[in-house]
């Protein structure tokens, strides 16, 4: 690429604010992320803040720290994965020992279904679901405006 981070968010930042000021930030921020070290200390830096969880801070959030952007991220990440890996552990081993104990040919054929809709890739089944309720059902609209004409 022929401009790094720290030449970008200037460029973002010129507009608002005076070239002087603008030099003084670049040559900060440029010591702040060791962009004036030679490549191998900037790629043994990488490590040392990979190996200390010490990811510094987030170009593209204001500077904010990366550690609490990722541990804001990571609350509701386990609020919605948490609840559905224990509905899923709960009726997955119920139907598993249903069918086990069943001669039902339907459940067999169920249990067949959802080992193959399990094993396909979830944007397929997003695709899919698309399809079903919005182009079928029309209960969604295939196309939203955030501008209308």
């Amino acid at each position: 690429m022929a401009s790094n981070p720290v030449d970008l968010m200037i460029t973002r930042l010129s507009r608002t604010q005076d070239v002087t000021r603008l030099m003084a930030l670049r040559e900060q921020y440029v010591a702040l992320f060791g962009l004036d070290k030679p490549l191998i200390d900037q790629y043994g830096c990488f490590w040392n803040r990979v190996l200390t969880m010490n990811f510094g801070p987030s170009i593209a959030y204001n500077m904010r720290s990366v550690g609490s952007l990722v541990g804001y991220a990571l609350v509701w990440t386990l609020a919605l994965i948490i609840p559905v890996l224990i509905i899923t552990v709960i009726v997955g081993t119920s139907i598993g020992a249903r069918v086990a104990f069943s001669k039902n040919r339907f459940l067999h054929a169920f249990y067949t279904f959802s080992v193959y809709l399990n094993s396909s890739p979830y944007y397929w089944f997003g695709l899919l679901l698309v399809f079903a309720f919005a182009v079928h059902l029309k209960l969604f609209p295939l196309l939203f405006l955030l501008d209308p004409v």
